[in-house]
């Protein structure tokens, strides 16, 4: 047995600046890494997928992008303007100070009047800052929302490429001068197909849904199957809010959410100014990802249902990169829906892998009768090594696991790194037998990857929400006549 102890990475350069990187487990290297990026590489394009993996990756990829970068950026920028702000008055009052008397609760400065332009411009030029940070957030929140409604352009496409004949059957009226100026039948009929998607996206998104049902035969409606869809709703109107009226609450969208169920810890006015707080950023996120997903799964299958075995594997795996990822709510729900409710063409393997995944999460939300509930339904001592294996550390038991490591050796679909980086080993890792028997098997110290915080969590760790809840919670609601002092 050849035990794997290196791996290689190429830096590719363009002058002294680092343009790409390659990634090799034998330290061969393709010549042309800008053909080879992860970005192009990620998803490969199969016949089979009808062009839903790739709209699949690029919606998940979109989302993770804002939960890993834009929810700090949306919580750290009054927090830091505020520590700038303090900072750079107290650095500059240190510096032209004429007497300072310190208290055990102020610092009382007297300054020269000639200082005092320079000091008002450290003012103004603050309150700028401050400004531009309490903006940051709804800039956000217009910018996941118009992803969502660009996945949707993407699906409703793959609909009609399909579906022609639903263009063939609109009663839109076509003028003589657009059939001869498209410039030949294929451009013609891309054209049509971008009209009848202008057409259904200037609706609001529940007739933008009701279009997707009518032309996938969706005998239940996809709104009433997806249980946040009111708090969805509600994302949408915010954004709404904040693109035409800075967040200020009118009458439209007291009308439009009217009835809702969703979360408000405050009564909403005329005149209130709405914001979008760290935990209701987060959730925003986590709503249209879970809906954007689920809504890709439905019309692939609707269209292609002889792909559901493929379609299978993207929801699957997509739910193991959310527990990998620590946001194990949201892995629980994509795993169910995954698991009970889509229908069609089912491997074993698949099935098993999603249901360990499954009961994994569950034991990582603390839920371990349901997760046992899930792991008994199962007779894992006659499945392979492998599911046995994940089932044993699931629920904890190190020295079967240690036992069981010895008869992966030699098997061909197992690697030591499964150990160190699958979310299924957090349970047992850290166990000094475990990690006993992988040193004497592989001759190196097992290196557990760090588990991974979702946002909430590390906002919740480093006490954000506390230092930031006037600046930006407050029930995310701040009346509009309100001191801005």
């Amino acid at each position: 047995m050849t035990i794997q102890k290196e791996f290689y990475v190429r830096l590719t350069k363009d002058g002294q600046k680092y343009k790409s990187h390659q990634i090799s487990w034998d330290n061969n290297f393709d010549e042309k890494p800008e053909e080879n990026n992860e970005e192009n590489a990620e998803v490969k394009e199969d016949p089979k997928d009808n062009g839903f993996h790739k709209i699949h990756a690029e919606f998940s990829n979109s989302m993770f992008g804002y939960n890993d970068i834009l929810p700090l950026i949306a919580t750290f920028a009054p927090l830091i303007t505020q520590g700038i702000q303090q900072k750079s008055i107290a650095t500059f009052l240190n510096k032209n100070c004429i007497k300072k008397v310190e208290t055990d609760k102020n610092d009382d400065y007297t300054v020269s009047l000639e200082k005092f332009g320079e000091f008002k411009n450290i003012i103004d030029s603050q309150k700028t800052s401050a400004h531009v940070s309490k903006q940051v957030p709804k800039m956000l929140t217009i910018g996941i929302v118009s992803s969502l409604e660009h996945h949707i352009v993407l699906l409703m496409r793959e609909i009609l490429k399909v579906k022609p004949y639903i263009i063939e059957d609109s009663e839109k009226s076509i003028s003589i001068k657009d059939v001869f100026g498209a410039g030949g039948t294929e451009k013609f009929k891309e054209k049509m197909i971008e009209k009848e998607i202008d057409g259904v996206m200037r609706s609001n998104i529940a007739e933008q849904i009701k279009w997707v049902e009518r032309h996938t035969d969706s005998k239940s409606p996809i709104s009433k199957n997806y249980d946040r869809w009111d708090q969805l709703l509600e994302i949408v109107e915010r954004r709404n809010l904040f693109v035409h009226a800075n967040g200020v609450v009118n009458d439209i969208y007291i009308e439009n959410t009217k009835g809702l169920e969703f979360e408000r810890k405050s009564k909403v006015q005329i005149g209130d100014e709405l914001k979008a707080g760290p935990e209701y950023f987060s959730n925003v996120i986590d709503v249209i990802l879970e809906f954007g997903i689920k809504l890709t799964q439905v019309i692939w299958r609707k269209l292609f249902p002889d792909s559901s075995i493929k379609a299978d594997t993207i929801i699957g795996d997509f739910g193991f990169k959310l527990i990998e990822r620590g946001q194990y709510e949201l892995a629980l729900r994509i795993l169910i829906f995954a698991t009970t409710d889509l229908k069609g063409a089912k491997e074993v393997a698949r099935d098993l892998i999603n249901k360990i995944n499954l009961a994994n999460c569950h034991k990582l939300l603390g839920e371990d009768k349901k997760c046992e509930i899930l792991l008994a339904e199962e007779d894992w001592a006659s499945k392979s090594d492998n599911f046995l294996i994940c089932s044993m550390a699931i629920r904890g038991d190190a020295p079967a696991v240690a036992e069981k490591m010895s008869a992966l050796v030699h098997n061909e679909d197992w690697d030591e790194s499964n150990y160190e980086q699958w979310p299924v080993f957090y349970h047992v890792r850290d166990d000094e037998c475990v990690k006993t028997k992988f040193q004497e098997i592989y001759g190196r110290t097992l290196t557990p990857m760090k588990k991974t915080k979702n946002s909430i969590e590390f906002l919740e760790h480093n006490n954000i929400d506390e230092v930031t809840s006037n600046e930006l919670n407050q029930e995310n609601v701040r009346p509009q006549n309100a001191s801005l002092q």
